[in-house]
């Protein structure tokens, strides 16, 4: 069937930071910055000044995967960390020398972090989180823990129109405080640490059927996350045998789902939250980072 929707636009506001104080140590406390948008900085503040007050000491702050957002936005929480007059970064338009940007408290807001911290990134970590990660390691004193950024070294501007359009530009390149362009290449954590192999595997479509005698590269990323969770299958080659259908069963039942062997629907969406599960109690770059600042403290 055929049918017409009217759609009005309008702006979403996204949550953009997510806190709360670390499960095992009451003295730090853990934020996430999910992209770099007007709230953000706001929003950013509160929650450190809500940590602070449930007994946070030093914090765990997490770009991973925040792909980034406004420049200013990003300017401004770094300003967060650095002292008044610092460089943030450096732009540089076409054939012209690079301008510097410093860290300004009359602008871009007196608050500070004066706790001990540190900024997890990765992969995924673009833009103004590479501005926020190349500000705090080169003029503050944070270090990154992860993984190698994404490599987005360019400045755009969004032009506005009448009919409610839009047009963005790439106006400059920029530059981390000590002048190095990292576009395409990122930037590289003080402290490398990467995430266990099946962090990276992919999605399982519960649209689709998987069954006995299938061959694809889906169910190899299949076996591969049955493999994670600790239902082994005779080899991961892509080909779905007698083995990983044994291994399916073993799941639904453990699950309580209906124990066919195949993989549709509720068996596969039930095989991604528990690898997410998996995922999120076995978060390294996060451990890393709880460890490094414990060693700070312990050391102080």
């Amino acid at each position: 069937a055929t049918f017409e929707v009217t759609v009005v636009r309008d702006t979403i506001p996204v949550e953009t930071v997510v806190y709360q104080m670390d499960e095992e140590d009451p003295t730090i406390g853990s934020i996430a910055i999910t992209s770099f948008s007007s709230p953000t900085y706001d929003d950013l503040v509160a929650a450190i000044k809500d940590l602070r007050e449930q007994g946070a000491e030093s914090f765990v702050f997490d770009v991973r995967q925040n792909p980034g957002g406004l420049l200013n936005a990003g300017l401004s929480i770094s300003n967060l960390f650095l002292e008044n007059g610092d460089t943030i970064l450096q732009t540089q338009e076409k054939d012209q020398e690079p301008i510097p940007i410093v860290s300004d408290d009359a602008t871009m807001g007196d608050f500070k972090v004066t706790e001990p911290s540190v900024l997890l990134v990765d992969e995924g970590s673009a833009s103004a989180s590479e501005i926020l990660a190349g500000a705090v390691s080169e003029s503050g004193n944070v270090k990154l823990i992860g993984t190698q950024t994404f490599g987005k070294g360019t400045v755009q501007n969004v032009a506005t129109f009448d009919d409610n359009s839009e047009l963005k530009m790439t106006v400059a390149k920029w530059l981390t405080p000590s002048g190095k362009w990292i576009n395409e290449e990122g930037i590289k954590p003080t402290i490398e640490v990467p995430l266990p192999d099946y962090a990276n595997l992919l999605i399982i479509d519960s649209s689709k059927t998987y069954q006995l005698k299938d061959v694809s590269t889906e169910v190899e990323n299949l076996e591969k996350v049955l493999e994670a969770l600790n239902y082994p299958v005779e080899s991961v080659d892509g080909y779905f045998d007698e083995a990983t259908q044994e291994a399916v069963k073993q799941f639904q039942t453990e699950k309580k789902l209906p124990v066919d062997g195949i993989v549709t629907g509720e068996t596969a969406i039930q095989l991604i939250e528990s690898l997410r599960t998996l995922i999120d109690e076995n978060d390294t770059q996060y451990e890393a980072a709880i460890k490094e600042l414990q060693s700070n403290a312990t050391a102080e």
